[in-house]
């Protein structure tokens, strides 16, 4: 999980520029030409900061990925796993029966599902987001076919 949020910075790295902020130029290379300063911010199409996680929201919300609909989710997860609940002539899916008779008891269990989500390796957190592990994988592989960059995370020589 950590090797694919690492690869995702460097995709999000190669994505941007370097940026002195003291001089407020985009910079070629390692070191600002003006002042000499290799503490450099990062720049894409929405702006300037510090680090990659602004990167990454832009590469996400260019992408279509969706976050996860962990209400939908953990619905079905309950509707796979229990019997629809009968009485008289009504039929109720699992998942509605706990949600209205045991609101809290369904929102505990939806934050235990997202967390065995993660423990799994299903799901992945990414700035306070959550995605399914499949979807980012699939992107960044393809992100990393694009820019020439291999697995390893350095870019291929052309």
């Amino acid at each position: 999980m950590d090797e694919l949020l690492k690869r995702l910075d460097k995709i999000a790295y190669k994505k941007s520029k370097p940026f002195c902020y003291s001089c407020y130029v985009t910079v070629k290379g390692s070191h600002c030409r003006l002042c000499g300063s290799d503490d450099l911010m990062r720049e894409d199409c929405n702006g300037v900061e510090w680090g990659t996680p602004h990167i990454i929201d832009t590469i996400l919300s260019e992408s279509d990925i969706n976050t996860i609909d962990l209400e939908g989710a953990y619905d079905q997860m309950l509707d796979d796993c229990f019997d629809e609940v009968k009485m008289g002539y009504n039929t109720w899916a699992p998942s509605d029966v706990l949600k209205n008779m045991s609101p809290g008891d369904y929102e505990l269990g939806k934050g235990d599902y997202l967390h065995s989500l993660l423990d799994d390796n299903q799901a992945l957190e990414i700035n306070g987001e959550y995605y399914w592990q499949h979807d980012i994988t699939k992107m960044v592989e393809e992100l990393e076919q694009e820019l020439g960059i291999d697995e390893g995370g350095t870019t291929a020589e052309v």
